[in-house]
């Protein structure tokens, strides 16, 4: 079966109440809403990890890092919702450089986490990612972040490397070649 056929099923396939996932493109305002999120939890994560105290200092070095990373990349911005555009569940923004695919973030609305569209979300971004010839994915995320290191896990995703802040872990960088 073909990447296009199976991306037709997962997007048509119906899930719980959730009838069908579909990415969209994000509208250039959509998108500078999302960057805006992205830059503030991003943030809140860095906090968490406990690499800064104060959230306003970790916001500045949030978007610093993003606007470092992003340079000479396409970002595409999705929109994550049901095939007819009235319920979105959240968004997806990835990055590509070269035949490389980064995985910025799947951030899905507080009341559609644990429902597995997280998973729906991958698979339809990896299927997306294979359309567009790239060989590879690669992604972070914080050492926090259990429950998403195993989703990544389960998908075939490797850790690359993890780094630490003296003696214990802060995150991961995990790669995962797509078969085409």
């Amino acid at each position: 079966m073909n990447a296009v056929k199976l991306a037709l099923i997962l997007c048509l396939l119906p899930f719980f109440a959730f009838a069908e996932l579909c990415f969209f493109e994000a509208s250039t305002q959509e998108a500078a809403k999302i960057d805006k999120h992205l830059i503030h939890f991003y943030a809140e994560e860095l906090v968490r990890a406990e690499l800064f105290s104060d959230l306003d200092e970790a916001i500045r070095a949030a978007s610093w890092e993003w606007k470092e990373d992003s340079a000479g990349k396409k970002v595409h911005y999705k929109i994550l919702s049901r095939s007819d555009d009235t319920t979105s569940y959240g968004y997806c923004v990835y990055s590509i450089q070269g035949q490389v695919g980064f995985l910025e973030a799947i951030y899905l609305y507080e009341e559609y986490r644990g429902q597995g569209l997280g998973k729906r979300a991958l698979q339809a971004l990896e299927l997306e990612l294979i359309e567009k010839s790239i060989s590879e994915i690669k992604l972070h995320v914080f050492a926090h972040n259990q429950q998403a290191y195993k989703l990544y896990k389960s998908f075939g995703y490797t850790t690359e490397s993890t780094y630490h802040d003296r003696d214990r872990p802060i995150g991961h960088h995990m790669v995962k070649i797509l078969s085409h």
